[in-house]
């Protein structure tokens, strides 16, 4: 099996992945294979840090349902009565959008804000799903207006810190930084990685494989406590709140999948020269994060969950064919 993947990671032009795995509730192995960085060679270690991209959208859910839990947020009250002035103007049913909304990608708004242009709703808000990164940007100017604090200092306060997340921040690491493994394109050449202005909740994160298994297992053992959510929470949060597929369905910040082995939710991440998933069966108590510092990472991805978690997962050919267009991860 190590052979294939090795194998894979060559066809794909990844030089490098690392990876968590948890079993019983607990971060039980990681793993790391090939370059962080491939000028001047440098192997990949289990500090080395990568863009999670997407993957900061699962932790700021679960950042935002703590907050719902001290009844400072309500999930089905209008966004617009948290802030002082509206988050976009011209949008008649902006007073509509919700937290659950945000948080389930049914605002009706596109992935992002066309630079240079106004933000166009596609649809009406809790209709159809259609996943939009500035839903969460929208929820994020809400959670920093509530908490009086940026978005990075909040979740490093409430999540982060808590869960023992020391490696990780939401803040863009500046280009070059030593800890931060370099991006890549497809054909495994250094690309220059995409930095945000400020952080952002649907995005920045930057973690590590093992940091990231933390957040796993406080989500396969609820019950309260520090960065700990409750079971009543968990449950909400893994609630389908919208079919996209007949085999897929989105709770609130993961993508929820059901077939005979049983339920799983995961997310996928996809920032220019990085590609990560994280799949958690909780049934299974089962959880596996994998990061790659290259475009092609994704089908290696797969592989890897197939590896790990092993079962058929059609979640993942349905991400295939809706957002990148090929049957499934492994073509891209």
């Amino acid at each position: 099996m190590l052979n294939d993947t090795v194998a894979l990671v060559r066809a794909m032009q990844v030089p490098g992945l690392s990876m968590a795995t948890v079993q019983d509730g607990a971060v039980t192995r990681t793993a790391e294979l090939g370059l962080a960085r491939t000028q001047p060679p440098q192997a990949v270690t289990a500090g080395a840090v990568f863009q999670a991209a997407s993957l900061s959208k699962p932790l700021f859910a679960y950042a935002v349902l703590e907050l719902v839990e001290r009844g400072d947020l309500t999930l089905d009250a209008p966004l617009s009565a948290y802030l002082p002035e509206p988050y976009v103007f011209g949008d008649p049913l902006l007073p509509a959008i919700t937290a659950r909304h945000v948080l389930c990608h049914t605002t009706g708004w596109p992935n992002w804000w066309p630079a240079g242009g106004p933000l166009v709703r596609e649809r009406p808000p809790g209709t159809a799903f259609g996943y939009s990164g500035e839903g969460y940007i929208y929820l994020q100017a809400v959670v920093e207006h509530i908490v009086g604090r940026p978005l990075d200092a909040y979740m490093y306060e409430a999540v982060l810190a808590p869960l023992g997340m020391g490696t990780s921040s939401y803040r863009w690491a500046g280009a070059g930084t030593s800890s931060v493994a370099t991006g890549h394109g497809r054909e495994g050449q250094p690309i220059e990685p995409y930095f945000g202005a400020l952080p952002e909740a649907s995005s920045s994160l930057h973690t590590t494989p093992s940091d990231y298994a933390r957040f796993l297992c406080a989500l396969l053992a609820p019950g309260g406590g520090p960065g700990r959510l409750r079971v009543e929470s968990l449950n909400e949060m893994l609630l389908p709140q919208v079919h996209p597929d007949p085999a897929v369905a989105w709770g609130l910040g993961w993508g929820l999948e059901y077939t005979a082995a049983g339920t799983a939710c995961w997310h996928w991440g996809d920032n220019p020269g990085y590609k990560s998933l994280a799949f958690v069966v909780p049934a299974r108590q089962e959880a596996v994060v994998i990061m790659t510092n290259g475009d092609g990472g994704l089908g290696l991805c797969e592989h890897l969950v197939g590896l790990t978690i092993g079962g058929d997962h059609p979640t993942l050919a349905w991400l295939a064919r809706t957002f990148y267009d090929v049957p499934n991860l492994g073509l891209l």
